[in-house]
């Protein structure tokens, strides 16, 4: 099964050229963020004398409000946002996944109160949610991804249980709960194995979420601190000079819309080989 799975997967990433550019993409990207510092440019050194220059053979992209090199700052930018975006969705996977197995699993009581807590969470807006928990709680990086990761794993729950639902019914499982074996071991050797293909397709599709929720925290103010800098806080900061310097905002919007594009791609074609039916509307 996992073997027609991978290669089935093969068979579609090679028939499909927008995910190979999606790929592409990911992998500039993270080679671009992971290798910033190799700019001969301090992202945080200022300029008075520079403010708002246009793109030119010294700076490719331009210096922004106050002189500082808007390649290098867009670089180190994208380590934010590629940091909190994958940090975030693997807190939000893990919880999501542990509640959704144990909810799924035990069933009866359990399950119910797992479940109303997470109708009570899904029941707020998230972006209110998220927004408020991040009023409280500032300290960076790390802060920004205990918000996101902590306050968004409710989908992935309901998604786990419904599928360990399904698993707890096969025969190997029920004839493991027969056999006298422990309830960690089934969850851990029989029912997560089978999870995994789904746990990846969320985790996948959580990505792009995650960031763009980054950026809109940075656009309110509201995450990285001067003076660090992420997509969201470099379109906050240029939206007061749109008129006369545009670039300073359309460089880090094309940077978020082809980011999200990609990792959705992805996760779309994740999607298709776990879920054949789904294929129709990819």
């Amino acid at each position: 099964m996992k073997n027609r799975r991978f290669e089935m997967l093969k068979e579609n990433f090679k028939a499909d050229f927008y995910a190979k550019l999606a790929l592409w993409i990911l992998t500039a990207m993270a080679l671009l963020a992971i290798f910033a510092f190799l700019s001969p440019h301090d992202p945080n050194l200022t300029n008075v004398k520079m403010m708002r220059n246009p793109p030119s053979a010294e700076h490719w992209f331009g210096t922004d409000e106050v002189g500082r090199d808007y390649l290098t700052r867009s670089l180190y930018g994208a380590r934010v946002s590629l940091t909190v975006g994958i940090l975030a969705m693997l807190t939000s996977t893990v919880i999501g996944t542990v509640v959704g197995i144990v909810s799924g699993y035990f069933g009866g009581i359990v399950d119910s109160i797992l479940m109303r807590f997470v109708d009570i969470l899904s029941s707020i807006p998230w972006m209110i949610l998220v927004t408020v928990i991040s009023i409280f709680i500032q300290g960076g990086i790390w802060a920004i991804v205990i918000v996101i990761g902590g306050f968004s794993w409710m989908r992935a729950a309901r998604i786990v249980r419904a599928e360990t639902l399904s698993l707890n019914q096969r025969e190997y499982v029920m004839y493991a709960k027969a056999s006298g074996q422990s309830h960690f071991n089934i969850m851990k050797k029989h029912i997560l194995p089978g999870l995994l293909p789904t746990v990846v397709v969320t985790a996948t599709i959580f990505i792009p979420d995650a960031i763009i929720i980054e950026s809109t925290l940075s656009f309110l103010g509201l995450g990285v601190k001067a003076p660090m800098s992420s997509w969201g806080s470099m379109l906050k900061n240029s939206q007061s000079f749109l008129s006369d310097s545009p670039h300073l905002a359309l460089i880090p919007g094309l940077m978020i819309l082809l980011t999200v594009y990609s990792f959705n791609k992805l996760g779309n074609l994740f999607r298709v080989v776990v879920d054949p039916k789904s294929a129709g509307g990819n």
